[in-house]
């Protein structure tokens, strides 16, 4: 009865809110695509539902930032990007293409992933149980669309919270062009940066066939420092990397009525250490133990922007998107045939010190033996290679977009095949001499007491390793159909039908320490079939205005919890123990979700305002969320229960007349998540989801005006802001409290035909505050933005 009351007074409100505030787009989309001598806002395409539509007839809400605004907006990863755009959140990773998205706090923190990410037509959604999500590289990107809402009946189970979809530009047929862009920038507590880009669009034969090439590189500095366990610094700027792309695209155009088109994009990130530092960290310093060195070493450097880790942990991510489209008139509707291959290569080396010697130190060690912070830094590298191999093809049919009928349609089928490898090998090349040195007995001589073989020196070196691998076949039926009840009046109905077969294989050696309770090989096979329905009713109040309300639904896949330690004396059971629990689920089942929208789309005062509002009440059933087991470094991923979110989101952008060439905007989006029925001990009814932000806001402003010869000023300034967020049911530890924080941003130069060069700032204000903290095996890593970076960039157009 609560929610039902709630839902109707939601709905209501939000229509009122719609109407009387007026009409929606994004900010950022209209800076950069502006007619100055009129001063008004520019008509905004998308394909958000399979065929281009402008922005006000799609009765859903969606956020649009042209490419070129990318770059004065300063949007370079998903971090920028959330702050940009309301209701996108990114749980934080500690280095590049390991953080996780959600869309009005669906939450992405364990399982699949919530929010479906594509690049042009080709699905690049990874599962967050191996990885964080695939962030493109921004470079040659016609507009990213932020889809939110359930997106299921187009874009698949992934599509839980909404959908990220990167669009490139597409090779022009007839006109030779291109562009050399340079950056050159510095960052507080860091170093130099820089990036040069190049693209060439050439006319192959004009008319009919075109290629596009171009490429990027470059360097970011770090700006966490490495202290060795002296105290003393070691790598200043430890977390730098390089980034690298390559893209080759081509278009066949031989009729009026048949296209061809195919896109290769290859991207790397390679970064040297992770982007954390250590707020709390290690044992305290001690000469009781210490290895005939008279000093003690073991001061942990902890503090804004240091880390003390034993071995640092690089990150190299290599990303390939292939596709081939076909599209073939057929008078009655478009064929579409789109076909695609994703590759992913995501190597990890974590500094595994103190999940490994540390915990076993602290936690495992027997009792006849005095723990040491010598043992407890014993060096332990983690290497945790992964990737993907994906092959996706969808055919279509797609109604013309101006029917002599009241009638647009579009149906298809989908298949695609996934396969995952995941290996982690953690070993500790020191654990051996170090304890014989301490202790004046090798090793092996507790192996059995801690479940090993007797005097097994081989037990704790490696220390951990396993391997997984698993394959996902999905098949797909969709249809979506809008009926003209009226010239102003539209009902939209789809859906899409799933199968997908999952099957999981983990196998682990049986002879390391923390191997102790896993079994060797355990296979699971995990069926599923959904059925996503959507559902939209839209009214035009006038050519530029209108008013919709969309119910939908959201599905995501279950799947294997992971390989946990069980049985007695397992290195988890104390984590166990605290959570209230014996063990962990073996598996976890599929959520869904309901959502309920209602919103308004308006363009107003002769196109130079523009207001999008929405509402939406959303219930989840069976929600997946992460659970850490801070102890043994373990996690897992388990149903928490049943949530409801409800929220708002507006965005204003206004070009007033009585200024040629200024562009205000303001967006905001307010959430509340509530777990309202719980399942699972480590969840409280009342608790809000991970990582979601009660509160986000963006403020604006764009100036372009004349100078002389041609040439032209801009300004560009904005100010985001993310609110407070909880980062973990369990109250104590330090990520249940993620900080509210703001960043500034800030452009100015100059520009003609040919020419734009420009000083930018980010982070101007170098906001340092500490939004994210979590704790892994006793060690508190710390997020904070990138301190203030200030630079300029030159681009030259031919």
């Amino acid at each position: 009865m609560r929610t039902g009351i709630l839902r109707r007074h939601l709905l209501t409100s939000a229509a009122t809110l719609a109407i009387s505030t007026g009409p929606l787009l994004s900010g950022s989309a209209v800076a950069a695509d502006v007619d100055n001598s009129a001063n008004q806002l520019p008509e905004v395409i998308v394909t958000a539902q399979k065929r281009s539509e402008d922005l006000t007839k799609v009765p859903s809400s969606i956020s649009v930032i042209k490419g070129d605004a990318l770059g004065s907006s300063g949007i370079n990863d998903f971090d920028d990007l959330s702050r940009a755009v309301p209701g996108l959140s990114v749980q934080a990773g500690a280095s590049e293409g390991s953080g996780n998205l959600q869309i009005r706090g669906i939450s992405a923190t364990a399982g699949d992933s919530t929010v479906s990410v594509y690049l042009n037509e080709t699905p690049i959604t990874v599962s967050s149980r191996f990885g964080g999500a695939t962030q493109p590289i921004p470079f040659d990107i016609a507009q990213v669309e932020v889809l939110r809402g359930p997106q299921g009946t187009l874009y698949g189970a992934s599509a839980l919270g909404g959908t990220l979809r990167y669009i490139q530009n597409k090779p022009d047929l007839n006109t030779y062009s291109g562009f050399v862009a340079g950056d050159l920038s510095g960052t507080v507590h860091g170093g130099i940066n820089y990036e040069t880009s190049a693209l060439v669009n050439i006319p192959v034969i004009a008319g009919q066939f075109a290629v596009r090439i171009g490429g990027l590189y470059g360097s970011d500095s770090g700006w966490i420092d490495q202290y060795n366990l002296y105290g003393q610094l070691q790598t200043p700027g430890t977390n730098s990397d390089k980034k690298k792309l390559l893209r080759v695209a081509a278009l066949y155009q031989p009729t009026d009525d048949l296209s061809i088109s195919s896109n290769i994009t290859y991207q790397r990130s390679d970064q040297k250490d992770i982007s954390a530092f250590y707020t709390d960290a290690g044992v305290a310093n001690s000469l009781a133990n210490s290895l005939d060195s008279g000093v003690s070493p073991y001061t942990a450097s902890s503090g804004l922007f240091k880390e003390s880790s034993q071995i640092r942990g690089w990150t190299h991510d290599s990303v390939l998107v292939a596709d081939l489209g076909i599209n073939k008139d057929l008078g009655f509707a478009t064929l579409t045939s789109d076909s695609s291959y994703f590759y992913r290569s995501y190597n990890q080396l974590f500094d595994g010190t103190y999940y490994n010697s540390g915990a076993f130190n602290s936690y495992y060690l027997p009792a006849q033996f005095t723990p040491s912070p010598v043992l407890a830094f014993a060096p332990s590298p983690s290497y945790q290679p992964v990737g993907w191999d994906t092959w996706t093809q969808e055919l279509r049919l797609t109604s013309p977009d101006n029917p002599p009928y009241p009638l647009k349609w579009v149906a298809g089928l989908y298949v695609t095949q996934q396969h995952v490898g995941y290996t982690q090998n953690e070993i500790d090349p020191e654990i051996n001499s170090i304890f014989q040195k301490l202790y004046g007995v090798p090793i092996g001589s507790i192996s059995a007491a801690e479940g090993g073989p007797a005097n097994y020196n081989n037990f704790f070196n490696p220390i951990f390793s396993s391997a997984s691998k698993e394959t996902d076949d999905q098949y797909a039926a969709f249809a979506s159909v809008t009926y003209d009840i009226r010239p102003d009046l539209h009902l939209t109905a789809g859906l899409r039908y799933t199968l997908s077969h999952e099957i999981n294989v983990s196998n682990n050696l049986l002879t390391s320490f923390y191997d102790v309770g896993l079994a060797a090989e355990a296979k699971s096979t995990i069926k599923n079939y959904s059925a996503t329905p959507r559902f939209s009713l839209a009214y035009d109040i006038n050519d530029t205005s209108s008013i919709y309300t969309t119910e939908a639904k959201g599905f995501r896949l279950g799947g294997p919890s992971g390989q946990l330690p069980t049985g007695p004396g397992n290195v988890c059971s104390q984590d166990y123990t605290n959570l209230g629990i014996s063990g962990p689920p073996s598996s976890y089942s599929p959520d869904s979700l309901w959502s309920y929208e209602a919103g308004i789309k308006t363009t107003a005062l002769d196109h130079t305002l523009s207001v999008n509002a929405a509402g939406y009440y959303i219930n989840w059933t069976n929600a997946q969320q992460s659970v850490n087991l801070p102890i043994c470094g373990f996690g897992y991923t388990a149903n928490a229960g049943d949530a409801e979110v409800y929220g708002s989101e507006l965005e204003v952008v206004y070009a007033p007349p009585m200024l040629k060439g200024l562009k205000l905007g303001v967006t905001g989006a307010f959430n509340h998540t509530s777990i309202t029925k719980t399942t699972a001990t480590f969840a409280t009814v009342g608790e809000a989801l991970e990582d979601v932000p009660e509160r986000t806001a963006t403020l604006s402003a764009d100036y372009d005006f004349p100078l002389m010869g041609g040439w032209n000023g801009f300004v560009h300034g904005d100010y985001n802001f993310n609110g407070h967020s909880h980062g973990s049911f369990q109250t104590d530890l330090p990520n249940f409290e993620n900080q509210a924080y703001g960043v500034v941003n800030a452009q100015f130069g100059v520009d003609d035909e040919n020419w734009k060069v420009y000083l930018f700032a980010k982070n101007l204000l170098n906001d340092h505050t500490i939004y994210q903290q979590i704790e892994q095996a006793t060690v508190v890593e710390g997020y904070t933005a990138r301190p203030l970076t200030v630079g300029i960039s030159a681009r030259r157009d031919f």
